[in-house]
């Protein structure tokens, strides 16, 4: 398959990173590696396949990118590597992409990604809300959540050339209103806070820098 291709994309798990790129034999003249391995280094990926660093990339994705509907993260910056702007297009043509020049600030890219399970768990968090205190079935909670949470993320997508269009969606609610009140609920118990905790953990853990647990007491566990 190497031989036939000019774009290698690898995508197996952590600990098979190493010995997979090792096997495989690369043509330094035609070959892009673009890996999607998180723990996966730059440096590594070059030393391991031969290939010079205008020739290595890394991407980070959310599932939903397979549906044209996220964005990548990459590194480093395709703009700045002659070989690697000839995947500019197809990164545009499935979503979009957002690239730093380095690792260091990669991993802080990555964080974005580190939203998904908290959301999911929010989700159900409301929609057993919804099935205890209301008296909702399973699916007619599910499917209220979801369209609730899918027309939040539609507004929030829509001007995306606006950097304050999460600011104005917030200052839209109503003053005195429900939402107000909630939002400022959170603030009060700290749960915004929190998530900034979170992603500072998960960020030790891609930096190597601790496990990523967060200690209640102590904040973050470290290895």
């Amino acid at each position: 398959i190497v031989d036939e291709s000019d774009v290698v994309f690898l995508s197996v798990l952590p600990q098979q990173a190493a010995s997979v790129v090792a096997d495989l034999n690369f043509d330094a003249d035609r070959h892009l590696l673009v890996s999607l391995v998180a723990t996966a280094g730059l440096a590594e990926l070059r030393e391991g396949s031969g290939l010079p660093k205008e020739k290595v990339l890394k991407m980070i994705c959310l599932p939903s990118v397979a549906r044209h509907e996220s964005v990548c993260l990459i590194t480093p910056d395709p703009k700045d590597f002659p070989p690697l702007a000839e995947l500019a297009p197809m990164f545009n043509a499935i979503g979009g992409y957002v690239a730093t020049p380095d690792e260091k600030n990669f991993s802080g890219l990555m964080i974005s990604t580190n939203l998904m399970g908290p959301v999911y768990g929010i989700m159900r968090q409301n929609r057993e809300w919804l099935r205890n205190t209301i008296g909702l079935s399973k699916l007619e909670a599910s499917q209220l959540i979801s369209k609730m949470y899918l027309g939040m993320a539609l507004d929030a997508n829509r001007h995306l050339d606006n950097p304050d269009r999460i600011d104005e969606l917030i200052a839209e609610q109503t003053p005195g209103g429900l939402n107000e009140q909630a939002l400022e609920n959170l603030k009060r118990l700290g749960t915004l806070d929190h998530f900034d905790r979170v992603n500072t953990a998960t960020r030790s853990r891609i930096d190597g820098e601790s496990d990523g647990w967060i200690d209640p007491e102590k904040h973050i566990s470290h290895l």
